[in-house]
């Protein structure tokens, strides 16, 4: 029984493969796995001689039949060339079409970077078609496949979105410690939007800063609503919470209320699900010392400035004529900037603009009949300790600012500047005021003049700095700890530490390899996991926290400029598709997603 079975398997085996003889007996090659007729075309889905010579028989045999040998042979090589020639021009013209497709997507990729119309996607392709008729007419065509219709490029940074939110979701479980910062605002359209990001780090110490989540909240966005949204966020990225390091966020009650505030929620939720009670929660760096910057007092004197600032701009007559008398004068700007409160540089440069055109308002205003405390040297004093004292903070916020940034670094930018406060008041204290060139060139055209007002508004700022940092302050010790372990006091560092500490410190190639790293990712990378793992750990988490929620303001001026008041019916997915490929560092798989489209219809 087993031998015949044996023997009818073989003998359909024998069945299906080709043989080459077929080819001159039958006019048959095999092509894509199956027997094609070289005269017709013709595919036979069985590979049996039957069937190959019942269609040469019914079809070919009255013309090739009484062929001679010779002729017959020569036949059949022309009738192959014309199949080889046929498969390339199926293959060029396969590789063209997804050439095509491809050059859509990247078009489509370049858009949503560039927070552009998706109908801008049809003026690339007149621009691109006028090109290919001045330096290639004869390839025109090619470029007239490419679908860059408003409907085409909604579908391909809709996939590319996908696509990028699967590849987070991926890289997302090697993360070994993470981070997210949150940031609500309301768009064009009135909605409220929630910005959630995450910060994670891989064991190879590689940090990444990903879009988890643009929520659009249509009701409520008290601190419960932002919870509920950022938890679904995070759950649906299949985080752990046990890896969960920090939350930083805005500071907005609806943020940081020590009960119902959406970053003590979701430590809660942080610590029921995986016992996970050691989440860092961060107020932004950034808007910290933004507010820190309002304690310095000396509102009446921002008010008059404002005013005299907008006497001039208000009106576009006073503002040609302002315009001229700087040109005239050869004033070293050409204008007055407004004062926008929301800009965090905006007050020192306005400050810094009326100091410097301080003779030139002074000399207009009083042409329009208008009182300007300019004229009084103390209040020039004033406008020049602010427009000094601002550019400080300014120079700090500057700083502080930007992706990727690592806390202990923005942390040490803030500890500088406190110290720098203290030299100002100690050199304050006996008339030196070396870094402060405004108020250095004015002060003496006051009678008496006293700089106490000022000291103390410098100590205001000090103060206000010590209150408003002290949650960073609290970790200060364990980021000086990862920021440089070589300085690190052994005795007063964490007992799990110490020992790994001692080994490290002792390490001659360890040192020169801090030295020579270009960043502490680098250099934690490169130390033993063997030797030192309670170290990279540590390390670990504090490098996967937000200083600030920069990003998040970022994207927001991002989403401005996508959801404008011209486009204000953009759909919340694809205003979070844009977003996602504006802010991602992951670049889509675009030749994946050619391989699931091959075809392409040409826009119109």
């Amino acid at each position: 029984m087993a031998t015949s079975r044996s023997k009818r398997r073989k003998v359909e085996s024998e069945n299906r493969s080709f043989n080459e003889s077929w080819t001159t007996d039958y006019l048959f090659v095999e092509h894509n796995g199956k027997p094609q007729c070289l005269v017709c075309g013709t595919s036979v889905s069985v590979f049996k001689e039957y069937n190959i010579k019942r269609h040469y028989d019914t079809n070919h045999s009255d013309t090739y039949k009484d062929i001679a040998p010779e002729i017959r042979n020569m036949k059949i090589t022309e009738l192959k060339k014309k199949l080889r020639q046929q498969k390339t021009l199926s293959f060029f013209a396969s590789s063209s079409n997804a050439a095509a497709v491809s050059a859509s997507y990247e078009v489509a990729h370049m858009i949503a970077k560039h927070c552009k119309p998706f109908q801008d996607g049809e003026f690339v392709k007149e621009c691109v078609l006028e090109c290919a008729r001045s330096v290639c007419p004869n390839q025109e065509h090619k470029f007239k496949e490419i679908s860059l219709s408003r409907k085409t490029i909604t579908s391909r940074i809709t996939e590319m979105s996908s696509d990028s939110r699967s590849q987070l979701t991926t890289s997302a479980q090697s993360f070994c410690n993470y981070s997210i910062a949150l940031d609500e605002s309301t768009d064009a359209s009135d909605t409220a939007q929630l910005l959630v990001f995450v910060r994670g780090v891989t064991d190879d110490f590689v940090v990444s800063e990903e879009l988890v989540q643009l929520c659009s909240m249509k009701s409520n966005t008290t601190g419960k609503d932002i919870a509920k949204e950022t938890i679904a966020a995070i759950d649906k990225l299949q985080l752990p919470w046990d890896k969960l390091a920090g939350i930083t966020t805005d500071g907005a009650p609806a943020m940081t209320g020590k009960r119902e505030g959406a970053a003590t929620i979701i430590a809660k939720h942080a610590a029921d699900v995986s016992n996970n009670d050691n989440v860092m929660k961060y107020h932004c760096i950034i808007h910290q010392e933004a507010l820190s910057a309002k304690t310095l007092g000396f509102n009446d004197v921002m008010k008059a400035v404002i005013a005299d600032v907008n006497f001039i701009r208000a009106k576009a007559l006073k503002h040609r004529q302002f315009k001229n008398l700087l040109e005239e004068t050869d004033a070293q700007y050409s204008d007055i900037c407004y004062y926008t409160e929301v800009r965090w540089l905006s007050k020192g440069r306005v400050l810094e603009r009326v100091f410097s055109l301080r003779t030139e308002m002074k000399d207009f205003l009083q042409q329009n009949g208008r009182e300007t405390g300019l004229s009084d040297p103390q209040f020039v004093c004033d406008v020049a300790f602010l427009a000094d004292i601002t550019k400080h903070l300014n120079t700090l916020n500057q700083n502080l600012q930007g992706k990727d940034k690592q806390i202990v670094d923005l942390f040490s930018h803030v500890k500088a500047f406190k110290a720098k406060l203290g030299l100002f008041i100690r050199q304050f204290s006996v008339q030196n005021f070396a870094h402060f060139p405004n108020l250095n060139e004015v002060k003496d055209q006051v009678d008496d003049f006293n700089c106490q007002a000022y000291v103390e508004a410098l100590t205001r700022l000090v103060g206000d700095f010590n209150a408003r940092f002290e949650d960073f302050g609290a970790h200060e010790a364990d980021m000086r700890i990862m920021g440089n372990p070589f300085e690190a006091v052994v005795d007063n560092s964490p007992e799990r530490l110490q020992m790994e500490l001692i080994d490290l410190q002792s390490s001659a190639d360890y040192k020169s390899l801090y030295t020579r790293s270009g960043n502490l990712s680098e250099f934690y990378r490169q130390i033993s996991g063997d030797s030192f793992p309670e170290l990279r750990k540590h390390a670990s988490k504090f490098l996967s926290l937000f200083g600030s929620s920069y990003i998040c303001e970022q994207t927001f001026s991002l989403m401005n400029l996508t959801k404008s008041k011209l486009r204000t019916r953009l759909t919340d997915d694809n205003l979070e598709a844009v977003l996602r490929l504006a802010t991602t560092n992951l670049a889509p798989n675009i030749e994946k997603l050619v391989a699931n489209r091959p075809q392409c219809q040409t826009s119109h």
